[in-house]
């Protein structure tokens, strides 16, 4: 879906939904999704199920994850930003690469976070550049066990740049990942 000329403001009705259906866009492999401002009061904002472009998307209030890269391929988010997480902003649970540049986020957890107990746990990497990040903690969480690479350059943050962790594959029984140093 594309809105090439104007923003568009979306809302949601509050919900218990999960999932995808609780989610305010699903993207196919090859999608972009821009000049949009997702409104408080959604479930999940944005899942990308392969490679998808973000260009200017805004999160006003963000419930569960504002991006979830489910697939494979790469994800690149430009420009935009989120506000209010608890959490992670951006989640990275398929296979892949991610490229976040000029991102914005405040009050949150961390920006970009590397799926740490997926079934199936993978390689995956990312580059963030330009972004800036106020009142939060990490801007990025790797498995660094697990071969995750990050590169970074020109970003302001508030505390960790790039936390390592050791992940584990919840397909082997219930774990949670452990912090390993910065990377």
């Amino acid at each position: 879906m594309q809105f090439p000329s104007a923003i568009a403001l979306l809302t949601v009705l509050p919900s218990a939904l999960a999932c995808e259906k609780g989610t305010v866009f699903v993207l196919e492999d090859g999608a972009k999704l821009r000049n949009v401002i997702i409104g408080a009061n959604q479930r999940e904002g944005v899942y990308c199920l392969g490679s998808c472009t973000l260009e200017f998307v805004w999160f006003e209030d963000v419930c569960e994850d504002a991006i979830s890269i489910k697939g494979g391929g790469t994800a690149d988010i430009i420009g935009g930003g989120a506000y209010k997480a608890a959490d992670k902003l951006i989640q990275h649970n398929g296979c892949g690469h991610v490229n976040i540049i000029n991102f914005y986020a405040n009050d949150y957890g961390k920006v970009y976070r590397s799926c740490g107990n997926c079934k199936g746990n993978c390689r995956r990497s990312v580059h963030m550049e330009g972004t800036t990040a106020v009142n939060g903690g990490e801007l990025m969480g790797i498995n660094t066990n697990l071969g995750d690479k990050a590169t970074y350059s020109n970003n302001c943050y508030p505390k960790v740049q790039c936390q390592g962790y050791n992940g584990c594959d919840k397909g082997n029984g219930a774990c949670e990942p452990t912090k390993a140093g910065l990377c």
